[in-house]
């Protein structure tokens, strides 16, 4: 059973260790403005404020300062069910108030284009607001509720997760392509997190 004893503080202590990058993500199909905000200022404000205070108190006087802040996830699915005009609307409103230095926009999934196109139409006219686009691939070897073993799988089941990764690319370069249209000097970046 999760415990939560693995939080923030935990996770960033530990990509301090390996010398990585953290990406944090904002929720918002359960969460505020408010609290993503917080979340924003604990993690990386130097100010006397209630959550720089809160980091302090909690053991760790300096700001961690993390450039790249996912902004909502999956909100297309288990993160919300919105569609992607709402979504639109919802992360301008969240991007406004939350500061980060790197602000990536939750895409949708595979080939889902009619998302990109439409969070790109409304979003990338403040290019203060994003900085970059999530883009999903999920290989699943047969479908969504039989994925497949981890391990332990047969050659048909390799065979038909590698049929399935080839797609990625072309994805991708449909993606590109359709921001590009909105975005046509390449200032937001198109970033595979998942």
């Amino acid at each position: 059973m999760e415990d939560n004893s693995f939080g923030t503080n935990e996770f960033l202590e530990f990509c301090d260790l390996l010398g990585a990058e953290p990406y944090l993500s904002l929720n918002f199909g359960r969460g505020t403005i408010k609290k993503a905000r917080d979340r924003v200022e604990y993690v990386n404000s130097s100010n006397d404020s209630p959550m720089a205070n809160l980091r302090r108190l909690n053991g760790r006087s300096e700001p961690w300062k993390v450039k790249f802040w996912g902004m909502g996830n999956e909100t297309w699915g288990c993160g919300g069910n919105m569609t992607p005009e709402h979504f639109s609307y919802v992360y301008k409103q969240f991007s406004t108030f939350c500061p980060g230095e790197f602000k990536i926009l939750s895409g949708g999934t595979t080939d889902d284009l009619n998302w990109t196109e439409a969070v790109m139409k409304t979003t990338n006219k403040n290019s203060d607001l994003i900085q970059g686009y999530s883009y999903r691939y999920y290989t699943i070897c047969n479908y969504w509720t039989k994925k497949g073993a981890a391990i332990n799988f047969d050659e048909s089941e390799w065979f038909n997760t590698m049929q399935k990764t080839a797609v990625v690319d072309e994805n991708l370069n449909q993606h590109s392509a359709t921001m590009y249209r909105y975005d046509p000097e390449k200032k937001i970046a198109l970033v595979a997190d998942e």
